[in-house]
């Protein structure tokens, strides 16, 4: 389950960022969560809820919120854009198999809220 590592990496990029802003709470954290990036919301969820509290006051009552990234490709010959499946990048429009996923394998810190 390395949804622990990145909800650990979470809550230290969290704690050094407030504190560099001289936020005493962090109160709600947004992630964007890529449908392909490997990671299940629920696990990550789980993890960061049972993690925060050990972090200290700063970050102990911070909730998340996780948006999920529907995953897109667009095709480099036809250039037509379509959601990607597990199944590969093969254009729906011409067939061809040039696309590049544009987005949907990301995870990232997307905004965070606090008192200071």
């Amino acid at each position: 389950m390395h949804e622990v590592s990145y909800a650990l990496s979470l809550l230290e990029l969290l704690e050094q960022s407030a504190q560099d802003r001289g936020l005493r709470r962090v109160t709600a954290v947004e992630v964007v969560m890529g449908e392909l990036s490997g990671l299940a919301p629920e696990a990550l969820e789980f993890a960061f809820t049972a993690l925060a509290p050990g972090r200290g006051p700063l970050l102990a009552e911070a909730r998340l919120v996780i948006r999920r990234r529907p995953a897109r490709a667009r095709c480099s010959g036809c250039g037509a854009e379509f959601a990607v499946s597990v199944h590969g990048l093969a254009c729906p429009s011409c067939g061809g198999g040039g696309a590049h996923m544009y987005q949907g394998d990301e995870f990232l810190l997307a905004s965070y809220e606090g008192e200071r």
